[in-house]
């Protein structure tokens, strides 16, 4: 066993320039799938994919859940995904980087990083006007143990979109009762209705 997780099946729908798009993956016992996309490839622009590469994959959830997996309990992230989201068939390569130190609003300590990129390897959009900094070339994780009675987690999140950089911190586990700043915005509201109370 290789640890990866063993979906039954994986759907998805979205919106697109107020088009519906829908996906439905069922994955079989003998490690093949049936899929069907809405809009299929033809009508969506995009190039076919051969269903000689079909066997094997999974989906994006449960890749990203076994890559995750993996670089927390492995000394080294090293790792390739096969990957099939119902319109693109693609890897997604998993390769350790010289460790370092993050700092972030929850965790600051040392930290493993893994860099992920994906290989397209057939399903490509056939419309090139599309922005390219949509879809990021790599994206750099951080991963360190944060509490010695759970697994090591992601910390940090660092994704190159081509034009500039989108960096996201863990900020809690087990949840959170207010959003980011939204702690300091209740009780700045509530710091204006005794003001507004006292003045009348």
């Amino acid at each position: 066993m290789d640890g990866r997780p063993k979906p039954k099946a994986y759907n998805a729908r979205g919106t697109w320039s107020g088009e519906v798009r829908t996906v439905a993956i069922q994955y079989g016992d003998d490690n093949r799938l049936r899929y069907q996309a809405f809009p299929n490839a033809e009508n969506d622009q995009r190039e076919p994919v051969p269903e000689h590469l079909l066997p094997g994959t999974t989906d994006p959830l449960s890749a990203l859940y076994s890559a995750m997996t993996w670089a927390s309990r492995s000394p080294r992230c090293d790792r390739r995904e096969a990957v099939f989201d119902g319109r693109r068939r693609y890897d997604i390569i998993l390769q350790e980087l010289p460790g370092g130190a993050t700092k972030g609003p929850f965790f600051t300590g040392a930290a493993r990083v893994c860099r992920a990129r994906r290989e397209m390897l057939a399903g490509a959009s056939l419309r090139r006007w599309l922005p390219q900094f949509a879809r990021p070339e790599w994206t750099n994780i951080w991963i360190a143990t944060v509490r010695p009675d759970i697994p090591a987690l992601p910390v940090r999140f660092q994704a190159d979109l081509g034009i500039a950089d989108m960096v996201a911190h863990l900020v809690a586990i087990g949840g959170r009762k207010h959003p980011p700043g939204g702690k300091d915005l209740d009780a700045a509201a509530g710091s204006n209705r005794q003001t507004d109370e006292h003045s009348k």
